[in-house]
Order: structure tokens, then C-alpha cells, then sequence
């Protein structure tokens, strides 16, 4: 018995219930009918496919036939998106595409459902696509929309390629804030190193500073194109033995020197060698330790800032509009606005401080206790 995942229930047509091939055929008939139908599919400049209400394939463009490796588009007709395309996860239920847990956050299933309850999606679909050579990821942005041919309520569907959509996100949203500080930080260091009001001293530790800031400009600012290149299988690696603790010994160096956290390695512990590309473990591992170094300076100026942010643009705001309590519009008024609410900003910053300590101090505090008693049963042993 198939056993389909609850999922389904959010589509109008049950998706175990799949009509027979015939009846696809006679879905197809009506579309294909029309001739310039395919020729709009095939003008269409990203791969596309027409699904009816069980969302397997009628018709498909010549694009989408050529990356599923197909010769003509009767190879597809019948199958859904995620089985025409190979994820890994389409044959893990009886129920094939759609029916899988996997498929309650695929991005490919959740737009062509919201386009079959009737309005347009888009959505990015990150997949693992099973191939003669091998498993290899894929990322696609899929636009699904609804259309009634005749009667017949069908989907349109179109993919492109989400790889320059997500490496421009990446962009923006990390390595585009870096670049800006270092880019202030050199500025900054410049005017110090050129300073002649300086002492020698300080103008060296200066000029230390800006070339070390100018090494991890250089590196940001190629991080996109090394990226890009690591995606598409292209990036040029030059592997070597080296020791792991050598290389963990660098990263942490160089993320001291770029004012990161300090990491404290324990030099008890046994060393190995590991076949990997230096410089390029080493950019991972930094990026790793940057990212998941939690430190208490950072919990308290988050905990910090919160309230303090909260405080001062609603009490300003209070006391611009006249909200709640008039005050008068003099400098006087404000004082008292802000006089007035310092016992909640008060008790605002101990329940925060609270709850951040938890939040943070809680994991850590279990962590090294799992360790300890780890620690303690091998030392019984």
C-alpha cells in the first residue's frame, strides 16, 4: 500500500492517483491541437513544460527536452518536474514526485501548487540531480502560473538558472558589507600612516595595518569570481599533504590579524596530515571561525542595543507626536519623556539580558558539560 506523505493535502487533485498514460495523451491532444502552441513554448527563451492538474509533463520546449537528456518530448510526457529533471528524492515514495517529505520545501513543488490554487509564483529550487556521471547540485528559479486551454486548467511552467541570483545575493548580503569596512578601515589607516603629527612608531604599526587590511581587501573582493568558480566545477585547485594542525594554526592567525576572535588551539592534542589545497582550507576554516565564534562582548552589545534602540526612537516619537502623554515640545519636555520611561528601559535591558544568557549560555554551558562527562568516562575506562 502507498503511503503518501500529508502534504498532498494542500493539492486539489490526490497526487498518488495518477491517470494512465492514455489519458495524458488525451490532456495533450487539446494543447497540441493548436499549432503554434508548441512554437510559443519553443520561442520561449528559459525551459518550459505545460502540466496538467497531476502535474505530469504534457508538452515541454526543446530546452527543457535537451537538459533532461531526452531526444524528443515523449520521453517526458507523463512524468513530473522532479522525476523528468532526476532528484534524488522523486523516487523515494510510491507516489513519486511531490509525495516525499523533502517535497514540503522544494521550491519547484511549491510554486507549481500556489500557480494550480490559482495565482502566478516564483520560487528557487535547490535540488540534487541524479546523473550518468554522478549526483551534482543544481539551482533553478521556477516561474509557475496558471492556464485554462479550453476548459482544462493547466500550468505553465518555466526554469532558469538561480546560480547568478544567489551568487548576487551572496554578494549583498556578505561579501558587499566586507569589502565596505575594509574599505573604511584602509582609509582609516592610510590617514594614520600618513599622519606626520605620528610618532615613527605608530606610522610603522600603521603601514603593518593597512597592508594586512589591503591583503584582506584583495581576497573579498575575488571571493565572488572564486565562488562562481567552485559552483561550476571550475575553480583550479593544488592539492598537497599538509598538517591539520598547521593549517588550523593559520586560519586562526590570520583571523587575529583581521581583528577577528582569538582561538586558543590545544597543542596536546595529536596532529595529522590531510590532502587538501592550503590556501583554500585556509579561507574556509577563517570563514567558519568568524562565523561561528559567538563571544560575550558580541551577546552583550546585541543585548544592549535592543532596548536601547527601542527607548529612544518610541520615547522620541512620544514626545513628537503627543501620543498617550503631552509633553511640551522644548527640550525640557523631552528630558521628561525620557525621565519618565528610563524604569521600563530598565526593566527592558534585565529581561533581555536574561534572555540572551539563556539563549547563548545555555548551549555552551550544556556543551561543556557533555564534554567534562565524556572527559570523565574515558578516564574511568
Amino acid at each position: 500500500m502507498c503511503t503518501v506523505h500529508p502534504i498532498e493535502s494542500r493539492i486539489p487533485v490526490p497526487l498518488s492517483e495518477l491517470p494512465p498514460l492514455a489519458g495524458v495523451q488525451a490532456q495533450t491532444d487539446l494543447p497540441a491541437a493548436v499549432s503554434f502552441f508548441k512554437r510559443v513554448l519553443d520561442a520561449i527563451p528559459s525551459m518550459a513544460m505545460l502540466l496538467n492538474p497531476e502535474r505530469q509533463i504534457l508538452l515541454a520546449n526543446r530546452r527543457l527536452v535537451e537538459f533532461a537528456g531526452a531526444e524528443d518530448v515523449d520521453e517526458l510526457r507523463g512524468m513530473r518536474p522532479g522525476e523528468m529533471l532526476g532528484c534524488i528524492h522523486a523516487v523515494e515514495s510510491c507516489g513519486g514526485c511531490g509525495t516525499t517529505p523533502h517535497c514540503a520545501v522544494c521550491g519547484s513543488f511549491r510554486a507549481i501548487v500556489d500557480a494550480q490554487l490559482g495565482y502566478g509564483q516564483t520560487q528557487v529550487c535547490l535540488m540534487v540531480r541524479r546523473t550518468g556521471s554522478g549526483d551534482e547540485p543544481v539551482a533553478l528559479e521556477v516561474w509557475a502560473a496558471p492556464l485554462e486551454v479550453s476548459g482544462q486548467r493547466l500550468t505553465l511552467v518555466c526554469l532558469t538558472s538561480a546560480t547568478d541570483r544567489l551568487l548576487r545575493d551572496r554578494i549583498d548580503l556578505s561579501i558587499l558589507p566586507q569589502a565596505m569596512a575594509l574599505v573604511a578601515e584602509t582609509e582609516a589607516l592610510t590617514r594614520a600612516a600618513a599622519d606626520e603629527a605620528s610618532t615613527p612608531d605608530a606610522r610603522r604599526r600603521s603601514l603593518s595595518l593597512l597592508q594586512n587590511a589591503s591583503k584582506r581587501l584583495s581576497q573579498v573582493v575575488h571571493a565572488p569570481g572564486e565562488l562562481a568558480a567552485a559552483e561550476a566545477g571550475e575553480l583550479a585547485v593544488t592539492p598537497s599533504l599538509v598538517s591539520a594542525r598547521e593549517l588550523l594554526s593559520s586560519a586562526a592567525a590570520d583571523l587575529a590579524r583581521g581583528g577577528g576572535p582569538g582561538i586558543r588551539l590545544e597543542s596536546s592534542q595529536e596532529d595529522a596530515e590531510i590532502e587538501t589545497d592550503p590556501d583554500l582550507a585556509r579561507k574556509v576554516l577563517g570563514q567558519i571561525l568568524l562565523k561561528s565564534r559567538t563571544t560575550i562582548a558580541r551577546v552583550a552589545a546585541g543585548a544592549l542595543l535592543g532596548p536601547t534602540s527601542f527607548f529612544l526612537l518610541s520615547n522620541y516619537a512620544a514626545w513628537a507626536t503627543g501620543w498617550a502623554f503631552p509633553y511640551p515640545h522644548t527640550l525640557a519636555g523631552l528630558g521628561a519623556c525620557f525621565a519618565a520611561a528610563v524604569p521600563f528601559y530598565r526593566n527592558d535591558l534585565i529581561s533581555t539580558a536574561i534572555v540572551a544568557g539563556a539563549a547563548f549560555g545555555v548551549p555552551v554551558l550544556v556543551r561543556r558539560m557533555s564534554a567534562s562527562q565524556t572527559q570523565t568516562a574515558l578516564a574511568e575506562k
